[in-house]
């Protein structure tokens, strides 16, 4: 049986579209409902700025690479965390999301902590995974130091900078998300051997 997808997976999709098509900041809440044949006030009941319809579709990818992950890993949280990034990491990377992914944490620092931990659903669920004891509040100022260093990785990596293979640059951005989360060197660099260890079998 097909279901109908709901409004809101609809301005996803749509806005989706246009955004790769003309860019997101070309792209206007109107055209969306436009395209969609809405009116405006719908699209921005559902999303009231543009940037919320950005965080929706790279927070579905982080918890579908996050669950892809934990299947693979089987109970272990950690190495979940750590696979995802491999299953997320070629989106990522691909031209079409790449400055749709710039954009977006570049207005990460402006944005409300609700919409901003909305972002982070890898993170969330890791920190109730774990049990580690974080605060909403302080978690949101956790995330603004992990997007901050997996950017400027993910930059310095595509302008040649750094002397690694995508392999070292995942497990860089591994490192810097499990010391932000309070992980200990040994766990990640555990996770890390177990996670290669699991890709290459």
């Amino acid at each position: 049986m097909k279901f109908e997808k709901s409004t809101r997976e609809k301005i996803c999709d749509t806005s989706f579209e246009l955004f790769v098509e003309n860019g997101f900041e070309k792209t206007t809440m109107k055209e969306i409902a436009d395209q969609l044949g809405i009116n405006l006030s719908l699209v921005n009941y559902h999303f009231p700025r543009k940037q919320e319809i950005l965080y929706e579709i790279f927070g579905e990818m982080t918890l579908a690479a996050l669950e892809k992950g934990a299947e693979a890993a089987q109970g272990n949280e950690i190495l979940a965390f750590y696979l995802s990034f491999h299953f997320f990491f070629p989106q990522l990377m691909n031209e079409t999301y790449k400055d749709m992914y710039f954009s977006l944490v570049d207005r990460t620092a402006k944005d409300d902590m609700q919409t901003y931990t909305r972002f982070m659903p890898h993170n969330d669920r890791l920190v109730k995974f774990l049990n580690l004891g974080i605060s909403d509040e302080e978690l949101y100022f956790r995330n603004m130091y992990i997007f901050s260093g997996c950017k400027e990785l993910v930059k310095s990596y595509l302008a040649g900078n750094l002397k690694i293979d995508e392999k070292g640059l995942l497990n860089l951005m591994f490192e810097n998300v499990g010391r932000a989360l309070g992980i200990s060197d040994y766990v990640i660099q555990d996770t890390i051997l177990k996670g290669e260890s699991f890709l290459t079998a």
